[in-house]
C-alpha cells in the first residue's frame, strides 16, 4: 500500500467540502449544549470587563498569554453580545478555519485529512472548547503551508510563526524552535546577509517574540510563580518529568489516556502504563525518523519539542496543553510528507505505518464521540447552572461569598491561604451578569486576576465581608471555618448543589458544588 496525496481535483473537492460542512455542522451542535468552564469564562470576562490597556500590559503578566485571545473576544463582548453566543461564535469561525486549511491545503492522503477534523484535540478539546488554541491550530497550518517557500517569501513564513507566538506562551517557544533550524541552514549555506528580505522577517520574529515575552514575564506576586504544595505531597523530579515528556506524552496525543492529573508535576502513571506509553511513543519517534528522511526536516521536530519539553518539565504544563503536542506533531508531518516518494521501502512495513496512523485517528475520534455524548448529556461546568439558579429566584441583589483558596493541618491551624483564588463557579457565573454575582474580594474584579495578595491585604478583605454580611456562599464543601470568618456561625442550612461533569477523552471528572444560606434569607428561596 502507497501512501499519497489524492489532490483535491474537482471530483475530490466535493468530499473535503462535505466533510468541512459535517464538521461545522456536529461542532455547532456539541457547542451549543456545552457549558462554558473557568478558563473560557476567565477570557470572556477580561475581554468584556478590562480595559484595553490592562489587557495588554496587566494581565498578560498574571495569565501567562499574549493578550490576542482577549482582543479577538473583546470585539463582541465590548458590544455588548450576550456571554455564551458572543464566546462561541468566535470559537467555531477559528475552529472551522482551522478545519478547512487542514481539508483543503494538507498534504495527506484523503482519507487521513477527512479524518483529522474529528480528533479529539481538534473537535473537543480545542474546538468545543473556547480557548485560544483553537488559533494556534491556524498558524500552524498556515506556517506548514509556507514552511516550502521559507527563503522565497519569508514574511509569510515569518508572519505564520508571529501568529503562533500571539496565541500562547508555548507558542513563542515553539516558534522559536522552528525558527533556529531554519536559521542553522541559512548560516550553513552561508547566506544569512544575502537576503535583506529574509534577514528583515526573521528581525520582525525576534523583536515580537522578545515583546510578548516581557508582556507575559510574571511578577513577584504571579500566583502562578508562587504555587502552594502541601507538605508531603509526592511530586515528580524535573528530570522525571523530562523523561516522561520524551517518553510517554507522545503516546497522549493519539493512543493512551493514562495522564488525568492537572499539573503535569503531579502525573505519576504506573509500571505498566509507563511501558505502554514507551512502547506508543517509541514508535511515533520512529515513524517521525523515517517521515523526515526525505526533506531532513528532524530539526524541525526535536528542536520546539526539546525546547517544549524543557519548559514543560521546569515550569509549568497542564493535562489540556497536550493538544500542543499534537499539533507539532501535524505540522512536522505536514512539512515532511512527500507524496511522491514512498515512506519506506519495505511494503510490510509500509502498512503497518498505515495502520497504525488509522488506529491513532481512531482512537482519537472514539475520544471526541465519548467526550461529545457526556458533554450534551451533564453540564461541564457549573457555571451556567448557578446563574439560572440565582435569576429564577431573584438573588442578583443578595451578598454573595465564595469559597476562596485555603489548607490547615490536621490541628486546624492555617498554614496557606489566598483570598483572590475564589471558587471557579463564581468566575464560571459572572459573565452571565453585568454586574459580577461576588467580585474577587477587595478589589471588586469580575474575574480572577491570578495575584497573590500580601497577608495584611487578606486579613483587612476577610474584616470588610465579615462586617458587610452574608446572605450566600458557595464553596466545594460546606467549611465551617469559613462560615466563623464571616459571621455565619450555626444560622446555615444548604440552599441548593450543583454538579458538574468535566469530562477528559471521554472520561468522567464529577465535581459538586454547594450554595449556603443564611437563617435570614430562607424564605427567599422556601
Amino acid at each position: 500500500m502507497q501512501i499519497k496525496t489524492i489532490r483535491l481535483t474537482g471530483d475530490r473537492k466535493w468530499i473535503s467540502g462535505s466533510v468541512l460542512v459535517l464538521y461545522a455542522a456536529l461542532l455547532i451542535t456539541v457547542i451549543s449544549f456545552h457549558e462554558p468552564w473557568f478558563d473560557e469564562a476567565e477570557s470572556w470576562l477580561i475581554a468584556r470587563d478590562a480595559s484595553y490597556r490592562d489587557m495588554i500590559f496587566t494581565n498578560p503578566h498574571y495569565e501567562g498569554h499574549p493578550p490576542l485571545w482577549w482582543l479577538l473576544l473583546s470585539v463582541p463582548a465590548k458590544l455588548g453580545v450576550p456571554y455564551e453566543p458572543g464566546l462561541k461564535t468566535v470559537q467555531v469561525i477559528f475552529a472551522v478555519l482551522g478545519a478547512a486549511l487542514v481539508l483543503f491545503k494538507s498534504p495527506f492522503s484523503l482519507w487521513v485529512r477527512s479524518l483529522l477534523p474529528f480528533t479529539y484535540f481538534l473537535f473537543f478539546q480545542y474546538g468545543v472548547l473556547s480557548r485560544p488554541y483553537s488559533v494556534m491550530l491556524c498558524a500552524f497550518c498556515l506556517a506548514a503551508i509556507t514552511w516550502e517557500e521559507r527563503n522565497g517569501r519569508p514574511y509569510r513564513f515569518c508572519l505564520s510563526l508571529c501568529l503562533l507566538c500571539l496565541t500562547s506562551a508555548y507558542g513563542i517557544l515553539i516558534a522559536g524552535g522552528i525558527a533556529l533550524p531554519w536559521l542553522f541552514e541559512i548560516l550553513k549555506a552561508g547566506t544569512l546577509f544575502r537576503n535583506r528580505k529574509r534577514l528583515g522577517a526573521m528581525a520582525l520574529l525576534l523583536a515580537l517574540a522578545l515583546v510578548l515575552l516581557a508582556l507575559i514575564w510574571p511578577r513577584a506576586d504571579t500566583f502562578a510563580n508562587n504555587p502552594f504544595i502541601p507538605e508531603g505531597t509526592i511530586t515528580n523530579s524535573f528530570l522525571g518529568r523530562l523523561l516522561l515528556f520524551v517518553f510517554c506524552l507522545p503516546a497522549e496525543t493519539t493512543f493512551t489516556a493514562f495522564y488525568t492529573n492537572d499539573l503535569f508535576r503531579f502525573f505519576r502513571p504506573t509500571t505498566m502504563q509507563i511501558v505502554i506509553m514507551t512502547a506508543a511513543s517509541a514508535a511515533i519517534w520512529i515513524f517521525t525518523v523515517v517521515l523526515s528522511r526525505n526533506k531532513k526536516t528532524l530539526p524541525y521536530m526535536i528542536l520546539p519539542y526539546g525546547i517544549l519539553a524543557l519548559f514543560a518539565s521546569w515550569k509549568y504544563f497542564s493535562m489540556h496543553h497536550i493538544g500542543i503536542i499534537f499539533f507539532l506533531f501535524l505540522f512536522f508531518a505536514w512539512i515532511s510528507y512527500d507524496a511522491d516518494e514512498r515512506i519506506v521501502a519495505s511494503k510490510p512495513v509500509e502498512k503497518a505505518i498505515a495502520g497504525a496512523v488509522l488506529v491513532g485517528l481512531l482512537v482519537s475520534i472514539s475520544w471526541t464521540l465519548k467526550s461529545s455524548i457526556i458533554d450534551i448529556q451533564a453540564p461541564y461546568s457549573a457555571g451556567r447552572a448557578l446563574a439560572s439558579f440565582v435569576a429564577d429566584n431573584h438573588l442578583e441583589s443578595y451578598r454573595w461569598v465564595a469559597e476562596w483558596e485555603q489548607t490547615r493541618d490536621e490541628d486546624e491551624n492555617l498554614v496557606h491561604e489566598n483570598t483572590h483564588n475564589l471558587h471557579s463557579a463564581v468566575v464560571e457565573a459572572n459573565p452571565y451578569f453585568s454586574v459580577p454575582l461576588t467580585g474577587i474580594q477587595a478589589d471588586g474584579k469580575s474575574f480572577r486576576d491570578h495575584i497573590i495578595p500580601a497577608p495584611e491585604k487578606m486579613r483587612i478583605e476577610k474584616q470588610e465581608l465579615a462586617n458587610r454580611g452574608t446572605d450566600f456562599y458557595i464553596g466545594f464543601s460546606v467549611r465551617k471555618d469559613f462560615f466563623r470568618q464571616l459571621g455565619m456561625d450555626e444560622k446555615t442550612g444548604l440552599a441548593h448543589s450543583l454538579f458538574y461533569d468535566m469530562v477528559w477523552k471521554g472520561k468522567h471528572r464529577f465535581h459538586d458544588v454547594f450554595i449556603v444560606k443564611c437563617a435570614e434569607v430562607a424564605d427567599v428561596i422556601g
